[in-house]
């Protein structure tokens, strides 16, 4: 039991954004992956992008239930779990993105975040793509970022 978000604060945190945790099935059902966005607050993003601290320590009161009422909003991805070839990634992503961010207006500040603990996890930052931090986490492990606005992110990925 090594989480640091409980069970309960994940629960908590879909009600409040139930379009945080997006899976994506082919027509026929199979599932074809899923990704979990994570609202933060400002300054918790900006830990994790400088690599003070890693997804290890992210708890119930560092996430951002009010993003919707901001200008710009951050975000960490929690998990990307992609089970099909790479020419699919393109439409999975920009379903997830439509699901995760479609509500927001168009010139809402979108900036994503995420660790990369596995050579597939770095592969999939690469492709996205998210831009490597110069920081690493305090594992050592590399830490991703992209600063954008919903408009280009929808643009990038449709």
């Amino acid at each position: 039991n090594d989480y640091s978000l409980t069970f309960q604060d994940y629960l908590t945190s879909w009600e409040q954004c139930p379009n945080s945790v997006v899976i994506c099935k082919h027509n026929n059902g199979n599932l074809m992956g899923y990704i979990t966005f994570w609202p933060l607050q400002k300054g918790v993003f900006k830990l994790l992008v400088d690599g003070h601290i890693n997804e290890n320590q992210l708890t119930a009161d560092k996430l951002e239930p009010s993003f919707i009422h901001h200008n710009d909003t951050y975000w960490y991805i929690g998990s990307f779990v992609f089970l099909e070839r790479s020419f699919l990634m393109r439409s999975f992503l920009s379903k997830a993105l439509m699901a995760a961010f479609g509500d927001l207006d168009y010139e809402t500040g979108v900036h994503l975040c995420a660790s990369a603990y596995t050579p597939d996890g770095r592969a999939v930052a690469d492709k996205i793509p998210l831009k490597r931090s110069v920081h690493k986490d305090p594992l050592g492990y590399p830490v991703y970022e992209l600063s954008s606005t919903v408009k280009t992110l929808v643009q990038r990925y449709t």
